[in-house]
């Protein structure tokens, strides 16, 4: 249930969200006319073709003024603050290259872990067939090996 009381406030309220605003400064009216000219543009593929390559680059800008403290500089003149962004630049650029081979060896890992739970699971097969025994889940596998052979075989084949 609404208060009858506050009602007319309410309507007050969006009658004048509802309208426009008014401005009597000309240089706001300009404001306002620049922005909707450039909304309209950022709107064009011209501008998304040309934005893409600040759209990519805008994350690695972030990460150095960010986790690299790019945007405060602890030196004055401009040798040495080129030096300074060219120094972090490369510390950025190593530690990716880290991040990056260590995915790369993570995923090695897991090929390795499943080629050998494959290989084991090959080799249990075959140990089966050469004692005449059908595949009961009996299979001559290393306890230490047996975890990864398990891993294995639940996965979706």
């Amino acid at each position: 249930m609404s208060d009858p009381r506050r009602e007319p406030r309410d309507v007050q309220a969006q009658e004048r969200a509802e309208e426009p605003v008014q401005r009597d400064n000309a240089a706001a009216g300009l404001r306002e006319r620049y922005l909707k000219e450039r909304r309209d543009y950022q709107e064009t593929e011209e501008f998304r073709e040309r934005y893409a390559a600040r759209a990519g680059i805008e994350a690695t800008n972030s990460e150095l003024k960010r986790a690299h403290g790019l945007g405060h500089p602890r030196t004055r003149r401009l040798p040495r603050i080129r030096l300074a962004v060219y120094l972090k630049t490369a510390a950025c650029n190593v530690k990716r290259m880290v991040n990056h081979l260590v995915e790369m060896a993570a995923k090695a890992a897991r090929a390795a872990e499943l080629a050998a739970a494959d290989a084991l699971q090959e080799f249990a097969r075959a140990s089966e067939r050469r004692l005449g025994r059908e595949s009961a889940g009996a299979t001559p596998i290393p306890h230490h090996l047996a975890p990864y052979v398990r891993f294995h075989a639940a996965l979706p084949a």
